[in-house]
C-alpha cells in the first residue's frame, strides 16, 4: 500500500485512508495480539493465530486493489502540473522536501 501511495503521489494523485484500509489494520493489530498471547503461552490454539494471519492477508490483498481503484478512478492532474522525476535530486524533492508537500495541499 505504501507503494501504491508513492507511485500515485509521483503521478500527482492523493490517497485519503479508505474505510476498507482502517477496517484491515484492526484485522491485523488483532493477529499481532493473538500471535503474542500465543507465544507467551497465553493462548494455546496455534489455529486461531493461522487464521488471522490468512485472514490478514487476504484484507491485505482486497485493501490495496480498493486503493488502486480509488486512484484510478479519481481525476487525474493535469501533466503539466505534475512534478518529473528525471534524476535522485528530483527524487530526493519530491520525498523529502517540505515545500513540495506544502504545495501540494489541497485547500
Amino acid at each position: 500500500i505504501s507503494i501504491v501511495n508513492i507511485i500515485f503521489k509521483l503521478k500527482g494523485k492523493n490517497a485519503k485512508s479508505r474505510k476498507f484500509g482502517k477496517i484491515k489494520m484492526w484485522v491485523i493489530s488483532i493477529t499481532i495480539v493473538l500471535g503474542y498471547l500465543n507465544y507467551f503461552g497465553i493462548l494455546k490454539n496455534m489455529l486461531i493465530v493461522k487464521i488471522g494471519t490468512i485472514i490478514t492477508l487476504i484484507m491485505q490483498i482486497f485493501t490495496m486493489m480498493d486503493y488502486i481503484n480509488y486512484l484510478r478512478q479519481k481525476e487525474a492532474i493535469p501533466k503539466k502540473d505534475r512534478k518529473h522525476i528525471k534524476n535522485i535530486n528530483d527524487l530526493m524533492y519530491v520525498l523529502f522536501d517540505t515545500n513540495y508537500y506544502l504545495s501540494t495541499v489541497e485547500e
